[in-house]
């Protein structure tokens, strides 16, 4: 078993979740502020930043798929329609950071 310890830089806020790959040599965090950094795993060096929502949404989740190294984002952003409402969105991109799909969940009292 090997144990790496790294510190990544550029998170502006919390991070609040954090997948790794050593097959790819990557770590991906997310962050309160809404972005996704993607370092490697073994140098710590900065690949690149993903921003999927604008305005900014929480990430609660980031995770690798094992094969296609696909980055899934999954973050709570607060609709610009209705006040007080929260939607979950869902992102998939490539580890190059193009987005390949993106899914919004409406919450189900919206529609009642």
């Amino acid at each position: 078993k090997q144990w790496y310890q790294r510190r990544v830089r550029g998170h502006n806020s919390e991070v609040t979740c954090v997948a790794l790959s050593q097959e790819l040599d990557i770590v991906v965090s997310g962050s309160r502020e809404g972005i996704v950094l993607i370092h490697t795993l073994k140098q710590g060096t900065y690949v690149r930043t993903l921003t999927p929502h604008s305005p900014p949404m929480v990430v609660t989740f980031v995770g690798i798929a094992g094969g296609t190294g696909n980055i899934i984002v999954a973050g709570n952003v607060a609709s610009t329609t209705t006040k007080g409402v929260v939607h979950s969105v869902l992102y998939l991109f490539t580890v190059n950071g193009k987005l390949i799909k993106r899914v919004k969940f409406i919450p189900l009292v919206l529609l009642l």
